[in-house]
């Protein structure tokens, strides 16, 4: 489309943001190939993708992060935006960015991270504090969110922190004009850690923004959710765009088969348990693992499985590794060292910071079978670690 017929159809069909010709090189690898991408008004587009498909890439570029390799177009309400694009220049355009990370500060109250950044922008000399308060509790209310505007942000919910970082975004971006007939709001993994309670209350976020004529942009790993919310999903695979499709007409299966690129055996899922008596002795067992956050944790790994351990967001599941004084009982049987230092870590590279241990420590390990020392390198040999009776035991 040429630019005189893109602005000629400024406030019809133009698409509310689009991409073309979107590609990204990082050395020898192309991250995004030729990419093209359009979000139409009002609606919520979806962008999935496995891990390393492209999608951060696509995000990053539109925040001004990367810079795009030349030939890249960019289309926001029909109006050409030069790239690179500036850091930040995206608010001018009504594009607002949620990511992960959420970007609150933790030590401040509620109504410091929803006002920060706008009253230092205009400079006031002086705040009235109880406008401010009031106009707050005004904005959370719209989003039907009971959060005391003064109270500290890290003394509320984790989903609550997870919708306020949002409706900070929704507010920045009305402030900005995109409400009431434009704007784009970012979701980068919004969903990753959230409580169902809390992810029907995002969604009716959303539905709120795009009924007034906003879009939003979607990324997740979540396919149900997606097929729930979306309007329209893209996949990118290897960095290229392999399809667009309206949510209301494809499957859970056809969209996962776009995402890995080929089709999913017939039963798979159900391997596992079939086999789960077969599976021998575990690998790597863990009893009783206790400090810090972690309360009473016992899990298991045999030998070819990947163990995924998650949970909602401030569940702590970061905290397994390097605890500084943990506590437990012990198994029946292992390979097993007493005492070992959270730095260390453990044998197999999964210390916190892949460091080995040095020959000094493997010397005063201990704790080995029948009174052996076990070899704590990163090596094919037995080993473990606790501390108190905490056993972590290891068959490598």
């Amino acid at each position: 489309m040429s630019e005189g017929t893109r602005q000629a159809a400024v406030g019809s069909l133009c698409p509310r943001l689009e991409f073309q010709n979107l590609s990204k090189t990082f050395g020898s690898t192309r991250a995004l190939k030729n990419v093209t991408f359009t979000v139409q008004r009002a609606e919520v587009h979806a962008l999935v993708g496995q891990n390393g498909s492209g999608k951060s890439t696509l995000i990053r570029i539109l925040a001004g992060y990367h810079n795009p390799d030349s030939g890249a177009e960019l289309w926001i309400d029909g109006k050409p935006v030069r790239l690179p694009m500036q850091p930040g220049k995206y608010r001018h355009y009504g594009v607002s960015f949620v990511h992960q990370e959420l970007a609150l500060i933790l030590s401040l109250t509620v109504l410091e991270n929803l006002r920060a950044e706008e009253l230092c922008l205009q400079g006031k000399w002086h705040i009235s504090w109880k406008e401010e308060i009031r106009a707050a509790k005004d904005l959370l209310s719209r989003f039907e969110l009971d959060i005391d505007p003064l109270a500290k942000v890290e003394d509320i919910a984790p989903g609550s922190r997870a919708l306020l970082a949002i409706v900070r975004a929704v507010e920045a971006m009305r402030e900005l004009g995109g409400l009431g007939g434009g704007g784009v709001l970012v979701l980068d993994e919004p969903t990753a850690f959230l409580p169902r309670e809390d992810v029907e209350r995002l969604f009716s976020i959303m539905r709120l923004i795009t009924a007034q004529g906003s879009s939003v942009i979607f990324v997740s790993h979540d396919v149900d959710e997606v097929l729930e919310i979306a309007d329209r999903i893209t996949v990118i695979r290897d960095g290229s765009v392999v399809a667009t499709v309206l949510a209301n007409e494809t499957t859970k299966e056809a969209l996962v088969e776009k995402i890995v690129g080929h089709p999913l055996p017939a039963g798979q899922g159900k391997k596992l348990s079939s086999e789960s008596s077969d599976r021998g002795i575990p690998k790597i067992i863990i009893r009783g693992l206790t400090g810090g956050n972690v309360k009473g944790i016992s899990i298991e790994a045999h030998r070819g499985e990947i163990l995924g351990l998650t949970g909602l967001l401030g569940s702590h599941q970061k905290s397994y590794s390097g605890l500084r004084h943990p506590s437990g009982r012990s198994a029946e049987e292992g390979w097993r060292v007493e005492r070992r230092k959270p730095a260390e870590g453990a044998p197999g590279k999964i210390a916190p910071d892949e460091t080995p241990v040095g020959a000094s420590q493997r010397a005063n390990a201990g704790g080995g079978r029948g009174g052996e020392r076990a070899d704590l390198r990163y090596s094919q040999t037995p080993g473990g670690f606790w501390d108190d009776d905490l056993v972590c035991e290891f068959r490598l």
